[in-house]
This record gives C-alpha cells, sequence and structure tokens, in this order.
C-alpha cells in the first residue's frame, strides 16, 4: 500500500499520523489482528454461563486492538501500545483515543462508551481468561454487555479501515 492512499481526502491526512513503512505496517497488523478477534467472536455459539467469557474476552480484545490501531495512526509507537501504561487498558485507551480525534471518525454512543468502561477492570484483571471466583461468587455485578461490545468492535474497524483505505 503507498502513501498516496492514506491521503486520499482531508480526514484521513488530518488523522493519520506517521508515513513511514513500519508505522503503516504497525496499523495494518493492529487492524488485521481486530478483524480477526471480532470474527472468532461473532463465530461462537451463544454460551451457557452468565460471564460468556471467551466471548467477551474476544470482542473486548478486538477493540484493544482497533483503538490502538487508532492510536497507531496518531502516531503512538507500539512500544507505547504494547507495552506501556496503555497495555490492556480500555478506558485509557480509549481516553488517549477520543483525546486524539477518535469521535471525528467513530460515532460511539454513550451506551458503547460505559460498556468500554464496564469491561475495563474485567479485561485488564483477566477475569475473562481465568476463572475469577470472588467475581463469580458476586455474580459478575459489572459484566459487560457483550451483544454492545460486539457492536462498538465493529465500528471502531470500521473507522480505522475507513482511515487506511481498506474495506469489506
Amino acid at each position: 500500500m503507498d502513501a498516496r492512499r492514506f491521503q486520499r481526502s482531508k480526514t484521513r491526512t488530518s488523522l493519520v499520523r506517521g508515513s513511514d513503512s513500519r508505522s503503516r505496517l504497525a496499523t495494518l497488523s493492529y487492524c488485521v489482528y481486530a478483524i480477526d478477534y471480532l470474527d472468532a467472536a461473532l463465530a461462537l455459539k451463544r454460551s451457557q454461563t452468565p460471564i460468556r467469557a471467551a466471548k467477551t474476552y474476544l470482542a473486548c480484545h478486538s477493540i484493544e486492538l482497533a483503538l490502538s490501531a487508532y492510536l497507531s495512526l496518531r502516531g503512538r509507537s507500539t512500544d507505547t501500545l504494547g507495552r506501556g501504561l496503555l497495555e490492556h487498558d480500555l478506558a485509557q485507551l480509549l481516553h488517549d483515543a477520543e483525546s486524539s480525534g477518535l469521535s471525528e471518525v467513530a460515532q460511539l454512543t454513550k451506551g458503547q462508551r460505559r460498556q468500554i468502561k464496564e469491561a475495563a477492570p474485567y479485561y485488564s484483571k483477566m477475569v475473562f481468561q481465568y476463572p475469577a471466583v470472588a467475581e463469580a461468587v458476586r455474580g459478575y455485578p459489572g459484566a459487560p454487555n457483550v451483544p454492545v461490545l460486539l457492536a462498538t468492535a465493529t465500528v471502531l474497524i470500521s473507522a480505522v479501515r475507513e482511515l487506511i483505505g481498506t474495506r469489506g
């Protein structure tokens, strides 16, 4: 993909930072992985358990990768995104993405933002990856709404794909 595709419109030109091939490759990689995790989540049948751990994890990871792709477009390094303070912190990733103009390209509802924030502590504490007995006993009081998370991931991925000039 050449640089001209990244600069096709004023929106893309104003939002895409960094023109080196490494940053473009990082953005594309985040986006491809976000799509793959979302596809995996959508392929799972409805779980009989209240937490729906696998589907929720896949949806959250897709959101993390989509937000990372967006921030990569805005010039964030993969070191900052993958190993720094932002690692697995969905609420902070959302905040940083919104501070970097996310709302100009992705129209998230208040409910979608709220679900990302509600999922954040569960996701960062790996509750969707490993059993959390204390949470199970309490009935997962802050568990996010999985269909809303899936819809949110779809919106974020679509926005990133539009910015980098890849579709469907």
